[in-house]
Protein backbone atom coordinates (compact mmCIF):
# COMPACT_ATOMS: atom_id res chain seq x y z
CA UNK A 1 0.00 0.00 0.00
CA UNK A 2 1.08 3.66 -0.63
CA UNK A 3 0.45 6.42 0.95
CA UNK A 4 0.30 10.06 0.19
CA UNK A 5 0.65 13.35 2.39
CA UNK A 6 0.37 17.15 0.44
CA UNK A 7 3.13 18.53 2.43
CA UNK A 8 6.18 17.14 4.35
CA UNK A 9 4.72 18.65 7.76
CA UNK A 10 1.35 16.26 7.57
CA UNK A 11 3.97 13.22 6.84
CA UNK A 12 6.12 14.81 10.10
CA UNK A 13 2.62 14.42 12.07
CA UNK A 14 2.26 10.85 10.66
CA UNK A 15 5.61 9.90 11.34
CA UNK A 16 5.90 11.38 15.06
CA UNK A 17 3.26 9.01 16.37
CA UNK A 18 3.86 5.24 17.13
CA UNK A 19 2.71 2.88 14.74
CA UNK A 20 1.71 -0.77 14.90
CA UNK A 21 3.54 -0.95 11.35
CA UNK A 22 6.65 -0.05 9.60
CA UNK A 23 6.91 2.22 6.03
CA UNK A 24 9.82 2.47 3.68
CA UNK A 25 11.99 5.70 3.12
CA UNK A 26 9.45 8.52 2.58
CA UNK A 27 10.28 9.77 -0.96
CA UNK A 28 8.48 13.06 -2.92
CA UNK A 29 8.13 12.40 -6.96
CA UNK A 30 8.63 15.79 -8.30
CA UNK A 31 11.31 18.08 -6.56
CA UNK A 32 12.47 18.23 -2.63
CA UNK A 33 10.18 21.14 -1.25
CA UNK A 34 8.36 21.61 1.85
CA UNK A 35 4.66 21.42 -0.17
CA UNK A 36 5.28 19.05 -2.32
CA UNK A 37 3.61 15.53 -1.90
CA UNK A 38 4.88 12.99 0.31
CA UNK A 39 4.26 9.51 -0.65
CA UNK A 40 5.21 6.54 1.59
CA UNK A 41 4.81 2.67 1.26
CA UNK A 42 3.84 0.39 3.89
CA UNK A 43 6.30 -2.49 4.44
CA UNK A 44 5.22 -4.53 6.90
CA UNK A 45 2.13 -4.71 9.33
CA UNK A 46 -2.20 -4.53 8.75
CA UNK A 47 -3.22 -2.76 6.34
CA UNK A 48 -6.12 -1.80 8.07
CA UNK A 49 -4.53 0.28 10.98
CA UNK A 50 -1.94 1.37 7.89
CA UNK A 51 -4.98 3.07 6.20
CA UNK A 52 -6.80 4.34 9.18
CA UNK A 53 -3.44 5.93 10.95
CA UNK A 54 -2.94 7.73 7.54
CA UNK A 55 -6.53 8.86 7.27
CA UNK A 56 -6.42 10.25 11.04
CA UNK A 57 -3.31 12.36 9.96
CA UNK A 58 -4.68 14.07 6.52
CA UNK A 59 -3.44 11.94 4.35
CA UNK A 60 -4.52 9.67 0.87
CA UNK A 61 -4.04 5.70 0.87
CA UNK A 62 -3.58 5.49 -3.20
CA UNK A 63 -3.71 1.56 -3.30
CA UNK A 64 -1.07 -1.49 -3.78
Amino acid sequence: MIAMFTNVREYAIFNSKPHLFTCGEPYQVAGNSDHGSVFVKLQTGGGASFTARVEQFGGVVLGE
